[in-house]
């Protein structure tokens, strides 16, 4: 099927309580239609391809890092082998077989659910959370006398002979099968809980859809991309109807001549083009204040041009105001200013998510009341699955993780808080992302490091420390679990007047088999090359929060005083933003900057930041609505030609430099 041109319009016009004027409605696209065997079977394939790409791209060659981004290359890619080679091969050879819109979008929620778990999603930490301590303990570090008594047996990699010491330092030649059987139990046992955590992440996406979608009228920026890339024109063309515009082929040529040029400088041939985000330029404001990098993303100028212009403004202002005080904290001897001043804006950040929850309050009784059978006025038939199948299992699921991590050793109500604060996190970033379209944001703060500082590690058991050090499997997943896709699934699919239902399985399915993949693949590499002591990222996170482990148990760790009156202030200063927000139509600032000011992966794209807000207010100022709709053609282009670029640079480094890759996609 085909879909006619529906340019998307600047959403800075809508109104601010959340009931957005739709100046033009997104493409109609019944995604039910979409669910054919071949885009499923094509879905699921790429999503297998997708698993061992990343992982031997950050783990093998050591390039970019494909999975990094709430829209990230790792789905793109293969979401863009389907619209433009794929489907342009088809409409030239069997023009009756082109896979449609719908067939597109489907293909392209599978891929992008999938690339939440490998590489430097989950997976990452699935493995090397519970195969660490009793490889790296020894005399000095004192890990065995400190907490090897209490971590539960059950979810660690047992060190029985050389099972260890294989997979960090790669396993002799000739020295017989791989011990698959030791990993078994731990990795299925920590499996169930992730299941559980999807499960319960999918349901509450259930039970916020309307609100967000058809109440306050989110304007999900991200879901722009497939949506413009599958619209077709009536003229024949290879092309989808972006690509036949001029603008496209220039916003496609810039990041990929700056990147190929950049490829060649690899055995020092030309000088490379500083542009791009290996090349990072800084400037401070004052002594003793921190450096504000300034590096060009092509992907996030791509999509942040979609942004609300306010969201732009707020996130880059509130990140320059935590600088300046921070700065002038620090030059007036205040001791702990990063840390205060982080605890403000975390603050915010749980405001601006229990205000979205309030908010929703009305629409959450009407949920409660179709589950207990009462609300017949209620509609449930657009969503995944029923209201009373989602809080079931929200219900089930949360009694499950509870149970978990207790018999793991964790006091239920150090439970309550860790379980309570990383849904809290896994429903803010979604809410940001769903909002503002901010493709490059990590937590403000990890689940159970923030239990840990809030309780006090002398209140906690060693018991309660450890668990939460294994917590740290899914407390610091930034990827939120496939939730961001989820919600952006139920934006495409908002005006296709059907079912949704028949998805979920499919995209649960990508899920988990990329899981499974993503796990085998990483533990086999281990025992297959030089070991996984050479892993970076993921696996370098996890073996220094066992040394914070060490440091819980023998030494005090607590908020002072000083940071949980911090805390408090920035919900203060985060509801006064939210009541300005709504209530005056003038108003610049915009909540959300507040709430990620503080966001360390925000903080390492300020210049791009910056850069794409100033763009486009230039383009609205002097042009308006027109030319910003005119502008879209190019930085999707941009977009296009970023990714090709991050590709190719892959397949160089796989030929000439595998182990010293080039990242060129990073934070």
């Amino acid at each position: 099927m085909s879909i006619s041109p529906s340019p998307v319009s600047p959403p800075d016009d809508a109104n601010r309580d959340g009931q957005a004027n739709q100046t033009s409605a997104a493409p109609s696209i019944r995604l039910a239609s979409g669910m054919t065997p071949r885009a499923v079977v094509l879905g699921l394939v790429l999503s297998f391809g997708l698993a061992l790409w990343t992982i031997h791209a950050a783990f093998m060659i050591r390039s970019s890092h494909l999975t990094i981004g709430h829209l990230p290359i790792a789905a793109l890619f293969p979401f863009f082998l389907v619209v433009f080679v794929f489907n342009g091969l088809l409409k030239r050879f069997a023009p009756k077989r082109v896979f449609t819109a719908s067939e597109q979008i489907i293909i392209f929620f599978i891929v992008f659910t999938a690339s939440a778990v490998p590489a430097w999603g989950i997976s990452s930490y699935w493995v090397a959370v519970p195969s660490m301590p009793y490889y790296y303990a020894n005399l000095e570090n004192r890990w065995a006398e400190l907490f090897f008594d209490v971590l539960p047996e059950w979810l660690i990699i047992p060190n029985s002979g050389p099972v260890l010491q294989w997979f960090y330092e790669g396993q002799p030649p000739f020295s017989g099968v791989m011990p698959w059987r030791h990993w078994v139990i731990p990795m299925a046992w920590w499996g169930t809980f992730l299941l559980a955590l999807f499960a319960v992440s999918s349901a509450i996406m259930v039970i916020l859809r309307k609100q967000w979608i058809e109440r306050e009228r989110l304007t999900f920026p991200l879901a722009n991309v497939p949506l413009m890339l599958v619209q077709e024109s009536d003229q024949p063309s290879c092309l989808p109807l972006v690509a036949q515009n001029r603008l496209f082929w220039i916003g496609f040529a810039f990041p990929l001549s700056v990147i190929c040029w950049n490829i060649v400088s690899y055995w020092g041939v030309v000088i490379p083009i500083p542009l791009g985000a290996p090349y990072p330029a800084q400037v401070t404001l004052a002594e003793s204040f921190p450096a504000l990098p300034f590096k060009l993303h092509f992907a996030f100028i791509s999509i942040g041009f979609f942004t609300e212009l306010n969201i732009l403004f707020s996130v880059w202002i509130f990140i320059l105001l935590s600088t300046i005080q921070i700065g002038i904290m620090s030059r007036i001897g205040v001791p702990q200013t990063a840390e205060i001043v982080l605890a403000q804006h975390l603050g915010g950040f749980f405001l601006y998510t229990l205000f979205g929850l309030w908010m929703a309050r009305r629409h959450l009784l009407d949920v409660l009341r179709k589950a207990l059978g009462r609300g017949h006025d209620v509609n449930d038939s657009m969503e995944f699955f029923s209201y009373r199948t989602a809080v079931l299992t929200v219900l089930i699921g949360l009694t499950y993780m509870v149970l978990f991590l207790h018999s793991g050793g964790m006091a239920l109500g150090t439970i309550s808080v860790l379980l309570t604060t990383a849904l809290l996190m896994y429903i803010g970033i979604t809410r940001v992302v769903a909002e503002g379209g901010l493709i490059y944001l990590d937590l403000p703060y990890s689940a159970h490091d923030f239990t840990v500082f809030a309780l006090g590690s002398s209140n906690l058991h060693r018991s309660d420390l450890a668990m939460l050090t294994l917590s740290q499997t899914f407390a610091r997943n930034w990827r939120t679990l496939g939730m961001c896709s989820i919600a952006h699934l139920n934006k495409v699919g908002e005006a296709s007047g059907a079912t949704k239902r028949g998805t979920f399985s499919v995209i649960s399915a990508a899920l988990i088999l990329a899981a499974m993949i993503s796990l085998i693949y990483t533990i086999y590499l281990g025992y297959a090359t030089n070991g996984a002591d050479q892993f970076v990222g993921s696996f370098g996170n996890a073996k220094a929060s066992y040394t914070t482990l060490a440091s819980w148990i023998q030494n005090q760790m607590q908020l002072t005083g000083s940071e949980f009156f911090s805390l408090s202030l920035g919900g203060l200063m985060g509801w006064f933003l939210i009541l300005c927000h709504h209530r005056f139509p003038w108003w610049p600032l915009h909540p959300i900057g507040f709430a990620v000011g503080q966001v360390w992966a925000l903080k390492m794209v300020f210049g791009s930041v910056v850069l794409i807000w100033l763009v486009k207010a230039l383009i609205l100022r002097f042009g308006g609505t027109k030319l910003y709709r005119e502008a879209q053609p190019f930085f999707i282009g941009m977009l296009v030609g970023y990714v090709l670029g991050v590709f190719i640079s892959y397949g160089v480094d796989v030929l000439w430099f595998p182990g010293n890759g080039h990242v060129v996609e990073t934070w």
